[in-house]
């Protein structure tokens, strides 16, 4: 559904936007740049958001492209590490010329990226459908460059508290990731229980990357 969804709007986007001459369109295709996390323990995740975002592509390709260009993928590895994210966003736009950027997965690799996505501004560099629900790229100026598909870290995990304190329960703790994922999952917590008739106490995990978002 977030695959679908980012493709769709992606695609609207196209109709307007692909009929001037842009970086990654030509008269007969349109590149897309998926830097995602392909290998390591979180593989997992940008394997099958590859899978749907290639059925997508397939499908709309099947259905005409978009103004008759079919849509292309180019992937880059960035192995859920930020500074390996940072380098494939580099590649794919400045090398490989894509239009636009999509599907990338993590909150410590985002987080990386929007600066760029900021200096590229100009040139409407643009990311869609994100797996993360990480705050910064929902706030400006970040939030111009980026079109969220899922909830934030912020709405989830207040509908968590909210779904504990509902239920009665008093003490509430959270068992987080250190890194940008879990601090921003965190933070979205402390948020929450503003409004919450509840305490909180907070374990930190130092590695624990395979549920990595």
């Amino acid at each position: 559904m977030i695959v679908r969804t980012a493709f769709v709007a992606g695609s609207l986007f196209f109709a307007v936007r692909a009929l001037a001459a842009e970086p990654g369109v030509t008269a007969t295709q349109v590149l897309i740049g998926q830097p995602a996390v392909f290998s390591g323990a979180s593989a997992g995740l940008g394997v099958e958001l590859w899978r749907g975002t290639q059925a997508a592509i397939q499908e709309i390709n099947a259905a005409g492209g978009v103004n008759g260009r079919k849509l292309e993928l180019v992937l880059c590895d960035d192995g859920y590490d930020p500074e390996r994210a940072a380098q494939c966003t580099l590649d794919l736009v400045q090398k490989k010329k894509v239009f636009l950027l999509a599907n990338s997965v993590g909150t410590p690799t985002i987080l990386r990226i929007l600066p760029f996505l900021q200096a590229w501004k100009a040139e409407n560099v643009l990311l869609f459908g994100n797996f993360t629900g990480a705050q910064p790229q929902r706030s400006m100026p970040a939030a111009q460059s980026v079109f969220n598909v899922r909830a934030s870290y912020h709405q989830e995990t207040a509908g968590h508290v909210r779904a504990c304190v509902d239920a009665g329960r008093k003490n509430i703790g959270t068992f987080v990731q250190n890194d940008a994922y879990g601090k921003d999952g965190e933070e979205g917590v402390r948020k929450a229980m503003t409004t919450a008739t509840a305490t909180w106490r907070r374990e930190a995990c130092g590695w624990m990357r395979t549920s990595a978002h």
